[in-house]
């Protein structure tokens, strides 16, 4: 089973280098565009025949709850503390597991998401047919036993069984049901991976809180300031026993002293 699980997680990461890979070329500068171009389409097509494994492996869950290597340590969880100890054990296995799919997928987008907001296209248009055609790459894979490479030593048959899915009313909504699911995880996963972001020092987004932080203070420090000086001034007024119409001089001179620097 192992063996499965480190292959498995292979082939997830997969679209994680060639997601980056994409967002690098993509933002090459326009003289080579042309041979960016090139290069990116049929690496977007790689990167979409991938994509699926990411998220296929939330559906590892299966061969816990199901097959009948486990039926009898489920059976006697029950009663047995220890099978009920190893039965615990599998599935915190099986939750990092998919957690780590649910993290690849994300991290396969992403890059990709940025890109678009930099040459200001909203990521909105594409993803409904994204979303769709992963939904429909995870259905290939637990349903019709299809792999990645079967699109190119055996595309007839996928084909087939793409219009399938697509003609059976049951299929297609099962599919786009899928779909809206792993959209909703992504946008949630996505929220978490840039919360964390900007809790690491020295990040990019770490450094804008900071910045937006001291802007909002810098307002308020540059109020006492002013509020301060005009306090120096009544007190070096009323210290040296000037008149009021003094008084009204000394703060007007500390507060235009003060003003060029407060602006």
């Amino acid at each position: 089973m192992f063996r499965d699980v480190v292959w498995n997680l292979m082939l997830a990461a997969v679209p994680v280098v060639q997601a980056y890979a994409l967002s690098w070329l993509l933002g090459a500068p326009r003289k080579h565009r042309l041979l960016t171009r090139v290069i990116a389409v049929p690496l977007t097509l790689v990167w979409l025949v991938f994509l699926p494994n990411t998220c296929y492996l939330l559906t590892e869950w299966r061969h816990l709850l199901f097959d009948p290597q486990w039926e009898n340590l489920l059976d006697r969880a029950h009663m047995d503390r220890a099978a009920m100890l190893r039965t615990a054990e599998w599935a915190l296995l099986f939750l990092g597991y998919s957690g780590t799919g649910v993290l690849l997928f994300t991290l396969s987008i992403r890059p990709l998401e940025r890109w678009l907001r930099s040459v200001q296209k909203p990521f909105y248009w594409v993803a409904p047919p994204l979303f769709f055609v992963t939904s429909l790459g995870v259905y290939l894979g637990l349903i019709e036993r299809q792999n990645s490479w079967n699109v190119v030593n055996r595309p007839q048959q996928v084909w087939q069984e793409v219009l399938y899915a697509l003609q059976s009313h049951t299929l297609l909504c099962s599919i786009v049901v899928f779909a809206a699911l792993l959209w909703a995880l992504y946008e949630a996963v996505d929220i978490w991976a840039d919360g964390v972001a900007e809790r690491i020092p020295g990040s990019k987004k770490d450094q804008r809180g900071h910045l937006n932080r001291s802007l909002a203070v810098q307002p308020i420090m540059e109020g006492q300031g002013v509020y301060s000086s005009c306090q120096r001034a009544q007190r070096m007024a009323s210290g040296a026993g000037v008149a009021g119409g003094d008084l009204e001089a000394a703060a007007a001179y500390e507060g235009v002293s003060s003003g060029p620097s407060q602006r």
